[in-house]
């Protein structure tokens, strides 16, 4: 049985296909660590990357899709194209539809936004969402997430003498925004805000200084951003710890961090998981044990599988390593070395499209930074089926537990989910689906359908009905 193990192991990992390189402008063509999101895959399967590059005189957001889920690209698109600096960009894809948050300086440094409702084929013009001194500014990146029409914006800015999380919604896809609301309110630096979302939840983590060197701390809301619970400390050891992530999949909850308790030059990866939608923290586990320094890990989840990938010298210089679990973050496949260059391969990016895993590094390998991708089209196999979260302690996008159908659309003030059907195998309608909670003790046990329609598409979910 363990050789079986090991074997099927070895295969997945076999399926890596070769490296591409995406960038060959001849400046430096930059991501972010960790938590900026630079390739996202809509619903209809466009796959988009976003970095940022010095080309045209000034730094300025460039971008570039695939149609084909990664095989060819289109050429690069200037996504902000300003006389000013433009930097940092998080991208997030919700139906078929891109939203775009980046760092710019036109006038004064701010937060700036833009969407596209055609898979980034075109784009709207920029919104400017807020605008800082520039003496204080605020550290790190913007990030981003979306689902359905929520559009959730984060960025860490100075309120005073500190650093400060900020957090922005926009509950029409990305059309009107909320006010801004500080998730932070300590007499400390809090930064780099990560954020993922799971049905009506949406989870933050961030790095703090106010119990001294730096901790993870962790907010949740549970109504897709209308109110938060409290900010909760997740780490307590004395090193520095920082740059957390964050992956969240039905009720499981993944944040993976950098952490020097092994030592100041040594970092490691280490990693915890909720299994109830972030009420309650299992013990941390360190996923990255190895002479040299581990850093700036990225996750992604759906299902029970859990991928991270982060950058570390073991081998003399940075390459790009990866783990993967298929069980949840209950147990993790062996390490994966992903870039095979003889310069540095840095700041990992991880998208999932179906059974398909994606990554995008930056790598200097020429002389200077560009960006190179690759991907395993059968690395997050099984995910359709893993649609059994351990707790139901928030609603995910489609789910059975004891004869109840929780689908996702039932947050505050999106009321139901239009033109939602259940399907037996057949295509026939057996079930109208709104927000929440549907009753199916009816039906009987086999293989059902969500179709509904989203953003000009049909999105069509599998779901299992067991007695």
């Amino acid at each position: 049985m363990c050789f079986v193990c090991v074997a099927l192991t070895a295969v997945a990992l076999a399926q890596w296909e070769p490296a591409v390189r995406l960038t060959y402008a001849g400046n430096p063509a930059r991501i972010w660590a960790n938590n900026g999101r630079f390739l996202a895959v809509t619903q209809t399967g466009v796959m988009q990357a976003v970095w940022w590059e010095g080309r045209d005189g000034t730094w300025e957001i460039y971008g570039k899709r695939s149609t084909d889920n990664g095989t060819t690209w289109e050429p690069d698109q200037n996504l902000s194209s300003d006389p000013d600096t433009s930097w940092c960009p998080s991208l997030a894809a919700a139906g078929n539809e891109l939203h775009l948050a980046y760092k710019d300086k036109q006038d004064s440094w701010g937060v700036f936004y833009k969407r596209s409702t055609a898979a980034g084929a075109t784009w709207s013009s920029e919104t400017a969402f807020t605008r800082f001194s520039p003496v204080r500014g605020f550290g790190g990146c913007v990030t981003d997430a979306a689902s359905d029409s929520f559009v959730h914006v984060l960025w860490s800015v100075y309120h005073g003498a500190y650093s400060q999380v900020s957090y922005l919604r926009s509950l029409d896809r990305g059309i009107h925004w909320e006010s801004e609301v500080l998730l932070t309110h300590d007499s400390a630096r809090s930064e780099d805000p990560s954020v993922a979302l799971s049905g009506s939840a949406v989870h933050v983590s961030w790095w703090d200084t106010r119990n001294g060197p730096g901790d993870v701390y962790y907010e949740r809301s549970t109504d897709c951003g209308a109110s938060w619970g409290p900010e909760t400390r997740l780490t307590s050891d004395s090193a520095i710890v920082y740059e957390p992530t964050i992956a969240a999949a039905d009720s499981m909850v993944y944040i993976a961090w950098v952490d020097r308790r092994s030592g100041p030059d040594h970092y490691q990866v280490y990693y915890m998981r909720s299994t109830d939608a972030g009420a309650t923290w299992e013990a941390e586990t360190r996923l990255c044990d190895n002479p040299g320094s581990c850093q700036y890990p990225v996750l992604a989840a759906t299902g029970s599988d859990v991928h991270v990938a982060w950058y570390d010298d073991r081998d003399g210089n940075y390459q790009i390593y990866y783990r993967r679990s298929v069980d949840g973050g209950e147990t993790w496949e062996p390490e994966f070395r992903l870039s095979q260059t003889l310069s540095n391969a840095t700041n990992p990016a991880l998208a999932l499209s179906g059974g398909g895993v994606h990554v995008v590094w930056s790598d200097d390998s020429t002389g200077t930074y560009q960006i190179y991708y690759r991907r395993n089209l059968t690395g997050n196999a099984g995910t359709e089926e893993s649609l059994k979260p351990q707790a139901p302690s928030h609603k995910p996008a489609a789910t059975i537990i004891r004869d109840v159908l929780s689908l996702e659309g039932d947050c505050p003030r999106t009321g139901t989910v239009p033109n939602t059907v259940l399907l037996d195998i057949t295509g026939r309608k057996v079930l109208a689906l709104h927000g929440g909670a549907n009753d199916v003790r009816r039906l009987a046990p086999g293989v059902y359908f969500v179709q509904a329609a989203q953003a000009q598409a049909q999105a069509i979910r599998k779901v299992v009905l067991t007695k």
